[in-house]
């Protein structure tokens, strides 16, 4: 038998009636990684879906299936690592699909890392002047933003 007439024979794994490779029976007929082929001739062959046969991901991720190369795990939203592990962002950050590191988590509005730090903490919007509170108005402090106070004789217009 000669590899690409459609019937395996000798040492072919499977025939498909072509010499193309990347159809699951390569061009020297064999079996190709991440297909199986049928014993039918010519040889049909399909992809193994990895994702849906053994869920290799992490609970918090999702996988796909990458024709004959096997799978990709990326972690959900809000949650960082490989794939095959997913952690949850720490308190006050969030992060889009595919995170690898927590300092891929984002700092949510009102919060920052300081140098070398992984968790967000409050930022005193008040005295890095990041505040907007009026001239004539001063600027409280709270939990992830601030608060503007009309200084005595002021009335609020918007701070």
């Amino acid at each position: 038998s000669v590899c690409g007439d459609g019937v395996e024979g000798g040492l072919e794994q499977c025939d498909d009636n072509n010499t193309a490779s990347s159809d699951g029976c390569s061009a020297v007929c064999t079996v190709e990684a991440g297909y199986t082929c049928s014993v039918t001739f010519p040889s049909v062959c399909s992809d193994n879906d990895e994702c849906a046969a053994f869920a290799p991901c992490a609970p918090n991720a999702t996988c796909t299936n990458n024709v004959g190369a096997g799978y990709t795990c990326a972690c959900h939203a809000d949650f960082f690592g490989n794939g095959l592990v997913c952690s949850p962002c720490l308190e006050n950050s969030a992060a889009p699909n595919g995170t690898t590191t927590v300092l891929g988590c984002s700092c949510n509005s009102g919060y920052g890392r300081l140098a070398g730090a992984t968790a967000c903490t409050d930022v005193d919007e008040c005295s890095v002047a990041a505040d907007d509170c009026h001239a004539n108005a001063s600027c409280s402090n709270t939990v992830g933003s601030f608060a503007c106070a009309c200084g005595r004789g002021y009335e609020d217009g918007a701070g």
